[in-house]
């Protein structure tokens, strides 16, 4: 029998990974221009933060976790350049979608998963891809429509212009070439998230039995402690962030961030261990936390629109089915 309290764990675990990422688009945070590596270094602030009292009761240790660190605070720096470029809605959607690819990919050839049902295993990942070519393509509609909204703008409060269809033209173009390069660009850093992020907890598999579940989130907040600051100082040079942490504008919302991000993890770990709920139950429900990041990002952000909406709905719900078809085929 399916244990509810395992089920409201996953579910809590989708609600709480598909918000933490609405709180880099607050007002204050965009106000202040706070740049994606400035608020991933605040999150980590939150994880370590929210793993605090597990840290204080002495969990035991493993290395492994250091690297799971690592993983978290590449994927999640990653998820917020991808959100910048992309939107909420559409770069949830990408990177969710290959997280789940990794991840099956590596429980079958890293951890020695056994798949039983190949009937169920190909079609998923045909379907699951075909979701997340749904989501991007929609994700294109509307980068398209406001790349015209903007131009179209752009022209019409220039009052001095005689020709103002060639001035549409010529900015048109234009935008076109710069929607191009920040979508490339958008996919790009939502791919990198989603590898990462689908790795997050592989190195668990290989940590002593005492070291994991929830033992295991100290060791992981300790990896992200400590590479943190290396990310962040590594991007600042790349030019990628300015020698300022915004304390005032982006320190609350980024722990606040971190501190949902953890909770989620933490559900999710529960939630998978659970013998009455496990995997097959658990991993389809928190997927579906990518549709609540779409719903946020429509509700709070105005990112979609009309149609819009309705191509994004229905290639999450392509997407979620081709996930549970892979979890089944274990």
């Amino acid at each position: 029998m399916v244990d509810v309290g395992g089920v409201f764990l996953a579910v809590l675990s989708a609600i709480l990974n598909g918000t933490f990422g609405t709180l880099s688009k607050v007002k204050r945070v965009q106000e202040a221009q706070v740049p994606p590596p400035i608020f991933n270094f605040w999150m980590c602030v939150g994880i370590l933060i929210s793993s605090a009292p597990a840290l204080a009761a002495g969990q035991e240790f493993t290395a492994w976790g250091l690297l799971s660190g690592a993983f978290f605070v590449i994927s999640m720096a990653s998820t917020l350049f991808a959100i910048n470029l992309l939107g909420l809605s559409t770069a949830s959607g990408v990177w969710c979608g290959i997280a789940v690819v990794v991840s099956f990919t590596f429980g079958v050839k890293g951890a020695g998963d056994v798949i039983h049902s190949p009937g169920l295993a190909a079609p998923g990942l045909v379907i699951l891809v075909a979701g997340i070519a749904g989501i991007a393509l929609n994700g294109q509609v509307a980068a398209r429509r406001h790349e015209t909204q903007e131009t179209e703008k752009e022209v019409a409060e220039d009052a001095d212009v005689e020709n103002n269809a060639a001035l549409l033209n010529s900015k048109s173009n234009e935008s076109k070439g710069k929607r191009v390069t920040t979508s490339l660009a958008g996919l790009l850093t939502a791919l990198v998230a989603g590898i990462f992020g689908g790795l997050v907890l592989a190195p668990m598999t290989y940590a002593h039995e005492e070291a994991t579940g929830i033992p295991f989130v100290p060791s992981m907040a300790l990896g992200v402690f400590i590479t943190a600051p290396i990310v962040t100082v590594g991007l600042i040079l790349a030019g990628q962030a300015p020698w300022n942490l915004f304390p005032k504008a982006s320190a609350l919302p980024g722990i606040l961030a971190g501190c949902l991000w953890n909770g989620g993890n933490m559900c999710s770990i529960l939630a998978t261990q659970n013998p009455n709920v496990g995997l097959a139950i658990a991993y389809p429900i928190m997927q579906s936390g990518l549709c609540i990041a779409g719903l946020w990002g429509i509700i709070l952000f105005r990112e979609l629109r009309g149609r819009e909406q309705v191509g994004y709905w229905i290639s999450s719900v392509v997407l979620i089915v081709g996930a549970t078809l892979l979890t089944l085929s274990k």
